[in-house]
């Protein structure tokens, strides 16, 4: 019976050029493909080496064994004293010299052992080969010792929770960043009892797997958001909408067993009664999706706040490559304020553009963390209304 593929399998190319850049310890752990692998061809090149002596070796074995052949048969040309019986016997010299000379270069391999064993001690050294060897834990626990060793000297006592937040941080590295993520409101003032601002949120992202081909990548999509419930059959939200693709494939849209749950509050939050959010017919939150290299998504709806709730808060599931903040009001009485939330952005990586007083785009050129995001504040317009 044929072996199952794996389905994390790939014939992508290795994008590493030296056995040295390969994370690697041998081609058995590498999940793509060994055309290029430089692993096998130091491989190949160390066996090249050993040939050499090999066969210098096998041809003094051949050479002695004939010549004792010669020696025992006592051929009638082979006299004692005779010049054919003076080269065997220097035969038979030659050939264990040559033998031994095989036997040296083979297991010594003094022409290049000794530069290969100094490359090795200096690789030892100054490289990093040896943290291929090591299991998962153990190179948590030198990075570590590595980080508090680094400090310690200037800061005696270095608190732990900053090395903690140095591992959460390089925890990010293996799962899912956005590599563009997009977000549209377009809010609109509705005059009636009671008085409400309409806002229409269109969300678009590609997620990455950073650790594709080697293992699956699992997306939980979380909508949630406070509403005001006007009553039982009152959802806070309309128009609602969302499709996935996984992996550049075919585009689907949300299974028909997911909606807009609605939950009443036990207690009121500021202006709202009740909470929104996306679940299965069990009332699990969220919408899993399961994918191998990449993930877009885009979802749109709209929604109901108080008229007196002027902040919009927005924070990022996963670390962001580059953010996208379209925020705007269709009157002219209300003036936008918005600013990117990001734990070490710099100024220079950052676009904050107010096209009118109203309108407001933020964009954020490097990388943003869990729980970095945006925020955008409205206020009245005052000098809207001295004009008026």
């Amino acid at each position: 019976m044929r072996k199952k593929k794996k389905h994390f399998e790939s014939k992508e190319e290795c994008g590493y050029t030296t056995a040295d850049d390969c994370p690697y310890k041998d081609e058995q752990q590498c999940c793509y493909s060994k055309k290029s692998c430089a692993l096998q061809k130091e491989k190949q090149e160390r066996k090249n080496r050993h040939w050499k002596p090999r066969r210098m070796l096998l041809v003094a074995i051949v050479s002695c064994i004939v010549i004792v052949v010669l020696e025992l048969l006592k051929l009638n040309c082979v006299r004692e004293g005779g010049q054919l019986y003076d080269l065997l016997n220097i035969g038979i010299g030659g050939g264990f010299s040559l033998i031994a000379a095989s036997l040296i270069a083979l297991f010594i391999d003094i022409p290049s052992s000794l530069q290969q064993y100094e490359l090795h001690f200096a690789n030892m050294l100054s490289s990093n080969t040896y943290l291929k060897v090591l299991d998962v834990d153990r190179l948590h626990n030198l990075r570590r010792d590595v980080t508090t060793q680094i400090h310690k000297t200037e800061v005696p006592h270095l608190p732990d929770a900053l090395v903690r937040i140095d591992e959460e941080i390089c925890g990010l590295f293996n799962k899912p960043y956005y590599e563009r993520y997009s977000h549209l409101v377009q809010c609109k003032i509705k005059d009636g009892t009671p008085k409400v601002i309409e806002k229409e949120h269109v969300v678009e992202y590609k997620l990455i797997n950073p650790s594709a081909p080697k293992s699956i990548a699992e997306e939980v999509i979380k909508i949630s958001n406070l509403i005001l419930q006007r009553g039982e059959n009152d959802k806070g939200i309309t128009d609602f909408g969302l499709t996935y693709q996984i992996d550049d494939g075919q585009e689907y849209k949300l299974p028909k067993e997911y909606d807009m749950v609605v939950e009443s509050l036990d207690k009121k939050i500021e202006f709202y009664t009740a909470k929104v959010y996306l679940a299965g017919s069990d009332k699990s939150e969220g919408f899993k999706v399961y994918f191998k290299k990449n993930l877009r998504v885009k979802y749109t709806y709209k929604i109901d706040i108080d008229i007196n709730d002027r902040c919009f808060t927005k924070r990022l599931q996963h670390p962001a490559k580059l953010f996208i903040m379209n925020y705007s009001c269709d009157n002219d009485s209300i003036r936008l304020h918005g600013q990117i939330l990001g734990t070490n952005l710099k100024q220079n990586n950052m676009s904050i553009q107010y096209l009118d007083d109203n309108s407001v785009n933020m964009v954020s050129y490097d990388w943003l963390l869990p729980d970095n995001g945006a925020v955008v504040v409205m206020l009245d317009n005052e000098l809207k209304k001295k004009e008026e």
